[in-house]
């Protein structure tokens, strides 16, 4: 997806200002001459038009789409010039005077009354942002994602209870691949955590002590669901906004307090979504402490979601569910806005939650190179997850059920499709070494573990394993592909050469020596370059089980001394899953891919390396 830069100025202080009919601002566009546009609505009709559209006033369908159609009007004569853009695209808006929050852009209809930005058949994402000189920071770029929901029913005043059961569920489902059946028997774990009818106090204290100390895990997402309200300003005797969280005081949280709090944190979270009412108002555009989704951002969290008006229940489920899911499975945040908007258009359309939904969104420079690579990082460790799931159901000592095998291997579909889907973009865009022949890899990868699960499932159950070979073979061969469509692409890259090789020998096929040589050489010019290389081992380990004109003695000699190898180089590291992810290929070789379990493999004695396995600790 590409971006355009839609930015407008003027002169005078930007922090504070008010909207006159017939002002006009400097307007940027692209790479186009400086142009200008024109404001044609005052301040104060346009606070009354946005007032009638709130939930608590009882007006008709037809009388709010008039607004909405009016309202409309006067964005399109300020912003004019959209027709021509080519899709899919982000509508970079850059709103550097103050008073320009207050227009709902987001609103903006077509000629034919569709929503400019919520319309599927033309993808627009609009996303708002402030020029400024960002506060010193280290972004929590999240490719393992640690995410905090925050919920909150006051100890104070007459709100309706917060959907926060909804909210917990949606979330959960987001982050399923990522966490084990064990952490999602837990209230909390290091991947999600939940803070019930917290104070502000209580979420400070959880955000800082995440940013502090030597093992420093600071959350990658937070999700803020309360209701937001009004506080009298003893100062200037007018109202402001605030967050209706728990309070001793039986006070609502103000926005400064936030900001502090925002400002304080070296590592900001990466995403930041309040689902609570009017978080997206400004308070006052003559005051320079706005509303609390831009005070957010301005402290530097890069993604920060809110709704410039009040906000359903059903609506706050829906922005849940549609973008954690969509970016929690490694989807552009641009995309997943866009299709959160759609989804609330289409499915919500008697609530305005569509364009009450507003996005601050400054992505981090390289955002796209980004994604590819962390997409790999992603679903291995979703992959490593379901092989986690996998064996504890069948070493447990519990009485697994096909059903339990058949909900993991959908997961591990799910996985694969994301990995294909990105493997496609990834050939669209001609990339070749590193990126491209990881992702195939993976898939391969993917494949092997679900004819593993295939295997396991007969296995547990108590049903002859060799009745469901031809599917266990049909999932093989799909993972060999992959791994020839890797090592193909980088003759280099040894793993994937190795995996290619362990099938072909597995399925019967005769051994290439050139690739087995291409293989062999890789990992030991690996471990030439880099002192601390690891993985190459593991790879020589399985290129000694089909060493050509070597004895079966002297194969396990040599299994044996690469494994040795690999152990000293773990040595007391944290990171074991050089270790348990050899144990884990090798053990295929003992208990899956046996004569005995119908496949075509004669030269290797699974009990004997069994034994040269005990040097893995």
């Amino acid at each position: 997806m590409h971006s355009l830069l839609v930015e407008y100025l003027r002169f005078d202080n930007l922090d504070t200002g008010v909207l006159t009919a017939g002002k006009r601002y400097l307007r940027l566009k692209g790479s186009t001459p400086v142009g200008d546009a024109e404001i044609t609505i005052e301040h104060e009709d346009l606070l009354t038009n946005l007032y009638q559209l709130r939930y608590t006033r009882e007006l008709t369908d037809k009388a709010k789409t008039i607004i909405i159609r009016e309202l409309s009007g006067h964005i399109e004569r300020f912003i004019t010039n959209l027709d021509q853009l080519k899709y899919p695209i982000q509508i970079d808006l850059v709103l550097n005077a103050s008073e320009l929050g207050l227009l709902p852009f987001e609103l903006f209809l077509r000629k034919d009354g569709k929503p400019y930005f919520a319309s599927p058949d033309r993808a627009v994402v609009l996303t708002r942002r402030i020029r400024q000189s960002f506060i010193s920071q280290r972004e929590n770029w999240p490719v393992i994602p640690r995410v905090l929901f925050v919920y909150a029913n006051p100890n104070y005043g007459s709100f309706r209870e917060v959907p926060y059961q909804d909210h917990l569920q949606k979330l959960r489902w987001a982050l399923r691949h990522w966490m084990t059946d064990e952490m999602k028997e837990q209230e909390s774990n290091k991947i999600f955590t939940v803070m019930p009818d917290a104070t502000f106090t209580d979420f400070k204290k959880q955000l800082l002590q995440a940013n502090s100390g030597d093992s420093q895990q600071p959350y990658t997402h937070v999700h803020l669901l309360a209701h937001g309200t009004k506080i009298r300003n003893e100062i200037t005797d007018d109202a402001e906004y605030g967050i209706a969280l728990r309070s001793e005081l039986k006070e609502p949280s103000k926005v400064h307090e936030f900001t502090e709090l925002f400002k304080s944190i070296e590592q900001k979270p990466f995403v930041v979504t309040y689902m609570v009412c009017d978080s997206g108002k400004f308070t006052s555009p003559i005051r320079a402490e706005k509303d609390i989704v831009q005070q957010t951002h301005k402290m530097g969290v890069p993604v920060v979601i809110g709704s410039q008006l009040p906000l359903s229940f059903e609506g706050s489920i829906s922005i849940t569910r549609d973008f954690y899911g969509a970016i929690l499975d490694g989807r552009d945040i641009r995309e997943a806005l866009f299709e959160t908007r759609c989804n609330l258009y289409s499915k919500l359309r008697s609530t305005h939650d569509w364009f009450s939904m507003i996005a601050y969104v400054r992505l981090p420079e390289g955002y796209d190179d980004y994604l590819q690579e962390s997409v790999l990082q992603r679903e291995l460790s979703s992959l490593i997850t379901i092989r986690e799931n996998s064996n504890k159901l069948i070493d447990g000592d519990a009485h697994p059920s096909p059903d339990d095998f058949l909900e993991l291997i959908f997961d591990l579909k799910q996985r694969i499709e994301i990995l294909e889907g990105h493997h496609q973009r990834l050939s669209d865009q001609k990339l070749s070494f590193g990126i491209f022949e990881e992702n195939a890899g993976l898939i391969g990868s993917g494949y092997k573990r679900l004819a593993e699960l295939v295997f396991r499932k007969n296995l547990a159950i108590g049903l002859d394993t060799k009745k469901s070979l031809r599917e266990q073979i049909s999932w093989l061969e799909k993972a060999k592909a992959w791994y020839r469509v890797a090592s193909d692409n980088n003759l280099s890259h040894h793993w994937s050469l190795v995996q290619y090789l362990s099938l072909n020998y597995v399925l019967g096929v005769s051994l290439n020596e050139h690739y087995w040589h291409a293989a062999y050489l890789a990992a030991n010019n690996a471990i030439e370059r880099n002192e601390r290389e690891v993985w190459a081992y593991g790879s020589l380990v399985e290129l000694s089980l089909f060493t050509p004109d070597l004895t079966w003695k002297e194969k396990l000699a040599e299994v044996a001394s690469y494994l040795n190898e690999l152990v000293k180089k773990v040595g007391d590291s944290t990171n074991r899953f050089p270790i348990t992810s050899t144990r884990q290929q090798l053990n295929r070789y003992v208990n899956w891919w046996t004569e005995e379990n119908g496949f075509n493999v004669k030269t290797i004695k699974g009990s004997e390396l069994k034994k040269v396995m005990e040097i893995l600790p």
